[in-house]
């Protein structure tokens, strides 16, 4: 059986999913990444969104004045809830495609979430992401950059141009949107809703940084 739920795999994958970040190939990368993240969002009130498990959220707790981290999944935030002890975290269910208006937020941050977006979504998700934090909100996205002979083949590509790969988990067979856009697909999507784009493309990760139009 192929399932092709998202909240079904993330939810699988839970456990596991900060594996990623102990792969020994890519942990300099990584170490680069995290300081440039703490660089950015130092005594920033940072919205988080697709929070995950949390690594990422505790991170910021340690340099940001408050986080709160939205994910859309309850299974998935329990779990970042019950393993992070870090001060000025607020953690919310929500969807991160529906946020509610708010000024008191003057940073976004995202990492790996925006490749699971479908390209459909991508506009409204930047002109709602305008309209409710306001002009000059910084943005920062970190995401993955395909390695070929490492990451996950894709498996197949749909009308919308989303790439998928099939992933297995104990044994279950799951279809996931996984996306990897180039940086000029970057700087064109992102084109028309900020300023400021900088792409810093690594061997195993992206990072984009910009502010709100």
């Amino acid at each position: 059986m192929l399932h092709t739920d998202p909240a079904a795999y993330f939810t699988a994958r839970a456990a596991t999913s900060e594996d990623i970040y102990q792969r020994p190939e890519s942990r300099e990368e990584l170490l680069r990444l995290q300081e440039k993240v703490a660089e950015l969002m130092d005594g920033h009130a940072v919205l988080e969104v697709g929070c995950g498990t949390g690594y990422w959220t505790r991170q910021l707790a340690e340099v940001a004045a408050s986080v709160t981290a939205v994910d859309n999944n309850s299974a998935v935030l329990a779990l970042a809830r019950a393993t992070s002890s870090e001060d000025g975290i607020e953690w919310v269910e929500g969807d991160a495609c529906d946020l509610p208006v708010s000024d008191e937020y003057s940073a976004c941050f995202g990492a790996f979430w925006w490749s699971h977006l479908p390209r459909e979504q991508h506009t409204g998700w930047l002109n709602g992401l305008q309209k409710k934090l306001g002009k000059d909100t910084l943005l920062v996205l970190i995401d993955s950059t395909y390695v070929e002979g490492r990451s996950t083949p894709i498996a197949h590509t749909d009308a919308q141009g989303n790439t998928y790969q099939i992933r297995t988990l104990a044994g279950e067979r799951y279809d996931v949107l996984k996306n990897f856009p180039t940086d000029s697909a970057l700087r064109k999507r992102f084109a028309a809703h900020a300023r400021e784009i900088r792409v810093v493309r690594l061997e195993h990760f992206w990072m984009l940084s910009c502010r709100l139009k």
